[in-house]
This record gives C-alpha cells, structure tokens and sequence, in this order.
C-alpha cells in the first residue's frame, strides 16, 4: 500500500510535510479495545437455482469453496423446489448441496387453490378464501419431505415461503403469510427462520409489515444492473437502508437480494474501464459488484441472497465474471480475510468521520425510490479482536480525495494494511491522526490498524532510540502510545524499562505491507497540501 510517513514525506516534501504529520503524540489506549476474536458463524451467502454442475469453471464445489453457505432456493418445477409434483429432484438438489459442504433452503409451495394473479385483488381474494385448517395442512403436508428424510433434514438451513413478493396492503396476502409463518414455527422442531422475497420498490414500513407476519429474515431485492453508473451507488445505499431499517425495528437479519440475471450496460462499463486506467472487462465487472455487495455490508446488510444461478439466460456472455466478483465478497467474508467476524461480531463504533475535501461530497438518485441524496462516502469503523477495521466505499462515479477524522494521535503508516490489495493512497498525519486517501470511482477501501509494537513510543512502527527521546520529554507527564506497563496514566521509570527491553527485540518492528510508491504517494501528499491551505483539489478525471 503507498504509504506516506514523515520520514518519507520530508524526503519528497520538504518542510511542509514535517509541519504537517510531525506533532506531538498521544495515543487513546481504547482505541483497540473491542470484543475479542472468536470463530463464529459465517456470513450468509446464497445462490438461487444453482445446479451441481454450471458453465465455465463453476459448480457447487467451487461455489462452497468460495466461501458461499447455502445454495436455493430452486424455483418451482423440474428445477426442484416443488417436492409435490418433483420429489427427486427435490432431494437431489439438497444431497447436491450438502455434498459440496453447502447448505439448502426448504421451499414452501404455495396452496394449489392460491391464484398468483398480482392484478388488483385476484391473488389476495384467492388466499382468503382458503379455510385456515387446510393452509396448515398443505404446509405440514411440504414440509415433511424435509422432515422426514434425515439427509435433507440436516441438510435445510431455513425455509423460503411461497408465492414471493406479497403485498403487505392486502389483507389477504397478510393473513395467508401469517398463517404459513405461524404452522412452519410450530411444526418445525428445529425451529428454523423463515425468509420470503420481496421486490426493489418497498418501503421500509411496508418490509416492516410483512415481517411481523412471522418472518425471521428482511429480504429485499436490490437489483441495479441497468442503473446508470452515476446514481447507482446512492441507489444501492437506499435499498440496503430500507432493508437495514425493517430489519433493526423487528429484531430480524437484514438480508440483500442481488442481481445475477443480464450483463452490466457496456457503455458504462467501458466508461469506467478507462477511469481506473484500462482494466479489463472482468476487473471492472467485479469492481462493481464489490461496490454494490460491501455498499449493502457497511450499512448494516448482513447476508447476500444471489438471484440466480442459473447459466441458462440467453444475452447473459459475463455469468462466470459476475458469479467471480460475487465470491470474491464471500471469499473475504467466510475464508480468507474472515471479515464475517468483524462484521457480525465487532464492535461498530462512530468515532470516525469521512469528509471529502476533493469531488463530491454527496451523489442523487431519481428513480422508482424517489429522488434522494446520500454521502458519496460510506463509512464503517469496528474494533475487534484487538485491532481497528475502517472501510470505505465510494458511492459516486467520480474520483474523491477523502480525510478521515477521529483516530487518536500516535498512528503511524506501517500500522495499516491494506485488506483488499488495491493499495490506496494513504498519507497517515501521526500528530493529529488524521488519514488522507484517494478513492476510485465506485471503490471499496478496507485497512486494518493494529496496534504499535509495544515501546514503539513515536509511532513509527519500530522501538529505537527515537522511542526514548519521546519517553524523556514525557517524563512525569501522561500517557504514551503503545504503552503495555500497569502504571497508565504516568510516564516513569517503568515505561523506560519497558522500551529497553524491547529496543533489541527483532519481532518488536512492523513494516508497511508494501513499499511506497513515491510517484503516486507524492501527488496525493500534494493534494493534502493544497487542502491544508485552504485550497480545493481539482477533479481529475472527467
């Protein structure tokens, strides 16, 4: 990752970079502080309709190993979501599943005397006139498929209602709901959620409604893949708040639909490629999608439903590219980097603040929402098992320079690492612990900060007889940074003794994950500068 200490920056910058990131160092000892790290359940990601096997290098095996947890529902018919009319293939899609290590969703069908016919009242009046006893009936009647075979019994992670999309303004459609809802909760002893799909355009009152029918799960789609380039960021922060807020307000998961159906528009995908400096086509495919799903994860959304995985769509050429990009998020998540954990079980904090001193600093969309204006950065900092996580996403089409405020005095470069490996421009002021970065067009930026080797008393990232001038001026004075001695809140002797014992051990330095890159760091320090004037840095790209 570019970074910018003020050893660097001197060299490059001359005394302006001295000014500005060599001050005075205090670091908060509970800046780290958070819940400590335990191995808990993963993140939830789901594919609809995926088979065993799927074009290019894709199947269920490499869908789990990708960091995928469930593949379903499948939809009704030969496909297998109908044990009714296709117990086999019923089954064999959950032997499928759980033989790749995945987990399956149980499909309740809907009633056969339901008329799912959305025009006016036609579907709603067809439910009410079901006799409650006999909507029981059916359900039990569909779930025993599940129940009574152990395979797929063991194999079904939570139920998916029939008919989809129900309309919480109709009385009818809520009364069916209820009852569905309330028959599965007590016929299953396993006591499994319940999840049912609802489209782009709800309310979060109306999500509110049909949840409290008996859902566990608020599911919504947030389906973008024709929204222009400029408004989709504020398109997705808009979804994914409706689904957060539903969710917070009845105590259930907040679970994202998302789009795998056509390809992206071409014309903005060319438009973008040349923005980020000609990448490829499949690089800025899962660009894009990254955007979209951590869009959806920084403000709340805490599982990924995928509509679908069927490679059977004529028209749709980047299937492969866009299921990549989709596993990548769930490859961070659930292998790799682990990030399920920070983000299910962290401790979110807003203690830090994004402010855009360079681009825009809020981005619009007019649409089937409604036209609505949100920050062109989100923002989520969470403490937890020791370190600090900070992710930011760029909702605009548009290159923004950003400052984050709010971290303590003390930090150094080397103590963040760049999570994603897209290796941001980051200059870190160690006086005032402000963080300055530049943000691509519709990116996602993920660090991690851990804490200083213990003595590292400037911050630099390594005990050295620098650490003990810091601890000579402080004498007697308040605390220092990474200070592990049990007399906080007093600079003495044994903050000394703590340095010396470790100004010789090899394991008490930290390096920065990559070297910087002085061209790239230099410009952007640059920009800093012209900030700190007073002045407003010019937009680059057009």
């Amino acid at each position: 990752m570019p970074v910018l200490d003020a050893h660097r920056a001197a060299r490059f910058l001359g005394p302006v970079a001295v000014l500005l990131l060599s001050c005075p160092i205090v670091l908060a000892n509970d800046f780290f502080s958070g819940p400590a790290a335990v191995q808990g359940e993963p993140m939830f990601f789901s594919i609809y309709s995926v088979l065993k096997e799927q074009r290019g290098n894709f199947n269920l095996q490499t869908i789990a190993d990708g960091g995928f947890t469930t593949a379903g529902p499948h939809y009704l018919g030969s496909n297998g979501g109908d044990p009714l009319s296709h117990p086999t293939v019923f089954y064999s899609r959950a032997a499928d599943a759980a033989e790749a290590g995945l987990g399956s969703i149980g499909h309740i069908t809907w009633h056969p005397d339901v008329v799912n016919d959305t025009s006016g009242f036609v579907r709603g009046e067809s439910m009410d006139a079901i006799a409650e006893a006999d909507i029981r009936a059916h359900v039990r009647q569909v779930m025993d498929f599940t129940l009574n075979d152990p395979a797929t019994n063991a194999a079904t992670q939570k139920w998916y209602t029939m008919p989809e999309e129900l309309r919480p303004w109709r009385a009818g459609e809520m009364r069916y709901l209820s009852i569905v809802a309330d028959e599965i909760r007590s016929y299953d002893p396993q006591g499994r959620p319940i999840s049912m799909y609802s489209p782009n355009n709800r309310k979060a009152s109306e999500l509110i409604d049909l949840t409290e029918q008996g859902l566990d799960e608020t599911l919504m789609g947030v389906y973008v893949t024709g929204e222009p380039f400029a408004t989709r960021g504020p398109r997705v922060a808009l979804g994914a708040d409706r689904i957060v807020t539903a969710a917070r307000e009845t105590s259930t998961t907040a679970v994202m639909g998302m789009q795998l159906s056509t390809d992206l528009d071409t014309a903005e995908l060319n438009a973008l490629r040349a923005a980020l400096g000609g990448v490829s086509n499949a690089e800025a495919i899962q660009h894009v999608i990254r955007h979209d799903a951590y869009q959806g994860i920084l403000r709340g959304i805490e599982g990924i439903h995928i509509w679908s995985g069927c490679d059977c769509r004529s028209g749709l050429s980047t299937y492969t590219e866009q299921l990549d990009a989709y596993a990548s998020v769930s490859a961070d998540m659930n292998n790799n980097l682990g990030l399920a954990d920070v983000f299910l079980h962290g401790d979110w904090r807003d203690d830090l603040t994004a402010t855009v001193f360079s681009g825009p600093t809020t981005v619009t969309y007019d649409g089937n929402l409604g036209e609505k204006t949100v920050d062109s950065v989100t923002i989520a900092d969470i403490a937890y098992g020791g370190d600090r996580y900070l992710f930011l996403a760029n909702a605009s089409n548009t290159q923004l320079a950003v400052r984050v405020d709010g971290a303590p005095s003390g930090l150094s470069a080397t103590q963040f690492s760049d999570l994603f490996d897209n290796a941001p421009e980051l200059v870190v002021n160690g006086g005032t612990g402000e963080v300055f970065l530049g943000l691509q067009p519709l990116e996602v930026v993920g660090l991690k900060i851990v804490p200083g080797p213990a003595g590292d008393y400037n911050g630099d990232g390594v005990v050295n007889a620098a650490d003990y001038t810091v601890w000579r001026d402080a004498l007697g004075g308040g605390e220092l940074p990474n200070n592990e001695t049990a007399t906080v809140g007093v600079v003495d002797g044994a903050d000394h003794a703590l340095w010396a014992a470790r100004f010789s051990d090899p394991a008490a330095a930290i390096t920065a994950s990559k070297a910087p890159s002085p061209g790239s760091g230099v410009l952007f320090a640059v920009v800093v500068a012209w900030w700190s004037c007073g002045r407003r840095a010019r937009n680059t790209l057009p």
